[in-house]
């Protein structure tokens, strides 16, 4: 029973504190309300003559921006013809300068495939300069390719006869 009561006291405490906290909340809410109508009110008449001085703001600026094209549009006839020509003649040195470029990079291309090697080749290598032969943890350490890679390159060069399997896991030179 005794700790029922304390429970009940408990509860109307906390009651207590909700019910003052939300008329707290209820005063500031009010408050908040008066504020955002009396700032509502006011701008309205501000709003009107704002919006008649940016209207005539907006009509001498349209009115500008017509002077401006029309001397422009005469001025970018003049130089229209003057400008075709010279395009004309950039395009052809261009056109000459990314021919020039394309014949240096297709050699430069065909330069790098030829020192590159594949990675059946650096397997093989590696298989034909070791003595005793190698396994599969040491051809991951020392190439850096995965188990599967490694797996099916293994594979074929047995089947082109270039390696052999000594024993299982275990690959020399043929």
């Amino acid at each position: 029973m005794k700790q029922l009561e304390k429970d009940l006291k408990a509860i109307a405490k906390d009651f207590k504190k909700l019910t003052q906290k939300t008329e707290k909340m209820i005063t500031r809410l009010k408050k908040l309300e008066k504020a955002q109508a009396a700032k509502k009110a006011k701008p309205k008449a501000v709003r009107k003559a704002a919006t008649r001085k940016t209207v005539a703001r907006k009509t001498v600026a349209r009115k500008k921006v017509a002077r401006k094209t029309a001397t422009r549009k005469t001025a970018t006839r003049k130089t229209a013809t003057r400008k075709t020509a010279t395009r004309k003649t950039a395009t052809r040195e261009a056109a000459t300068r990314e021919a020039a470029t394309r014949k240096t990079v297709a050699k430069e291309t065909v330069a790098r495939k030829s020192t590159k090697m594949s990675a059946r080749d650096t397997v093989l290598g590696i298989v034909e300069r070791s003595r005793e032969g190698l396994d599969m943890a040491t051809l991951i350490s020392k190439t850096g390719l995965k188990y599967n890679n490694i797996r099916t390159i293994l594979y074929r060069l047995r089947k082109q006869g270039k390696i052999k399997s000594e024993r299982k896991g275990l690959y020399v030179k043929a």
